[in-house]
């Protein structure tokens, strides 16, 4: 990191927090109407892609985001990756989200897109592909607890496919006792069994 201690310091007011502490939570309001002049706690450059109480910490160059790095949103999610001039970099990266849940894989602008991993708070985790922030083809979820949004319980698997975040095609649902259900589903509901 260039400049030592106090550049970064620098660097993370810029970013709209005074306190360098990455844990630090100033219960952040959205400002509709931004002063034409920047208090400490505002955005004072428009080369930094943050909103007020959102910080950066990770490597720059030049006075942008530039390598590893982790950016703390103001809706309390984090997203980690390889940054290049300001931007998570196309390619792999990690979200936290304030929810507990944590997504790791394929990124496209700052979305999941791609191949990745998705685990759930609750201990659910699906493996598949994403589309625009969605499960959008091939897919498994494997879910820890009951799902109130699809027809599983502790314990099953769907394998199949998947459009828009629901079972969509062909696919498996494999229940914790065994029992096997295949077919075809249109928004998680079997419409014909094979």
């Amino acid at each position: 990191m260039e400049g030592g201690p106090e550049a970064r310091r620098r660097e993370l007011l810029l970013c709209g927090n005074p306190n360098p502490n990455p844990n630090f939570n100033a219960n952040p309001s959205p400002n509709p109407n931004p002063s034409p002049n920047p208090s400490r706690n505002q955005v004072a450059s428009t080369e930094y892609p943050v909103k007020a109480s959102e910080i950066y910490e990770g490597s720059w160059q030049r006075g942008k985001f530039h390598g590893q790095g982790k950016l703390f949103m103001a809706d309390g999610s984090t997203r980690e990756g390889t940054w290049v001039r300001n931007s998570l970099r196309e390619g792999v990266g990690k979200t936290y989200f304030d929810s507990g849940d944590v997504y790791e894989g394929g990124m496209v602008k700052e979305t999941m897109h791609g191949m990745g991993t998705y685990t759930h708070a609750d201990g659910s985790v699906f493996v598949g592909e994403f589309v625009d922030n969605l499960a959008q083809g091939h897919g498994r979820i494997t879910f820890a607890g009951d799902s109130l949004d699809y027809p599983a319980r502790a314990g099953d698997r769907f394998e199949g496919s998947w459009q828009r975040g629901a079972w969509h095609g062909k696919g498996t649902l494999t229940r914790a006792d065994g029992t096997v259900v295949e077919g075809t589903w249109v928004g998680n509901r079997l419409v014909e069994s094979t």
